[in-house]
């Protein structure tokens, strides 16, 4: 009888301590069970869709890759692409008349062409030279000439004075006459040292005056001979 109560004690602690067993097990399980359904999986937010701009096209999406044969917007094209922006290249295109190439790149300020030169008058040589002298005169007070031909006036007197052959300009215009078909003539004011020279191509008499000395009878004379 003691056998078999030491028996059935035995046989009832190892199921009891198998019970016991199961129980933790069982609690381990659920607490994993737990910690993965409190834990939801991570998924990355959707990317926005692009709001179109005021024209109605939309912005190219955030994180595109551009497109490598499309140049980047402000970057000037003569520099990628030569021929598309119309840059001549060794050899090709017309230079200008300045001997230059236009400048075809839009970002690139035009370039100046050369002013051509223009040439220059042949110098007159005056055929006689009448001074202004210092007691108000011309001298010589008359000169003859040819056709073709040019008077110098010099001004070494001490004030400013003219060789006026104009109606319009003189006080009298008496004292100013014109042969007929011949255009008038001033000098405008010959300060000391300066002069003045005329050409002549219509024959006849000329007569002018100094309009400072007008009223002191300033005056003088050119003959001109066919």
């Amino acid at each position: 009888m003691k056998t078999s109560s030491g028996a059935g004690t035995a046989s009832g602690r190892r199921n009891f301590l198998a019970g016991l067993g199961g129980l933790a097990a069982s609690a381990v399980i659920g607490r994993q069970a737990g910690a993965q359904e409190a834990t939801p999986e991570w998924t990355p937010p959707p990317i926005p869709e692009p709001l179109p701009d005021p024209a109605g096209t939309p912005p190219p999406i955030v994180g595109a890759e551009p497109d490598p044969e499309e140049p980047v917007s402000g970057a000037p094209t003569s520099i990628e692409q030569p021929s598309a922006a119309g840059t001549p290249s060794a050899g090709e295109g017309a230079p200008t008349t300045g001997g230059e190439f236009p400048a075809t790149n839009p970002q690139q300020p035009a370039q100046p062409l050369a002013t051509p030169v223009a040439e220059d008058e042949p110098e007159v040589v005056p055929a006689v030279t009448v001074v202004i002298t210092p007691d108000f005169a011309f001298d010589p007070a008359e000169v003859t000439i040819r056709v073709g031909e040019a008077v110098e006036w010099r001004n070494e007197g001490r004030s400013p004075q003219t060789v006026t052959a104009d109606p319009d300009w003189v006080a009298d215009a008496s004292l100013v006459s014109l042969p007929e078909g011949a255009e008038p003539f001033n000098s405008g004011i010959l300060n000391t040292g300066e002069t003045f020279v005329q050409l002549f191509e219509t024959p006849g008499e000329y007569a002018y005056v100094s309009l400072p000395q007008e009223a002191n009878g300033m005056t003088g004379r050119v003959v001109v001979e066919p």
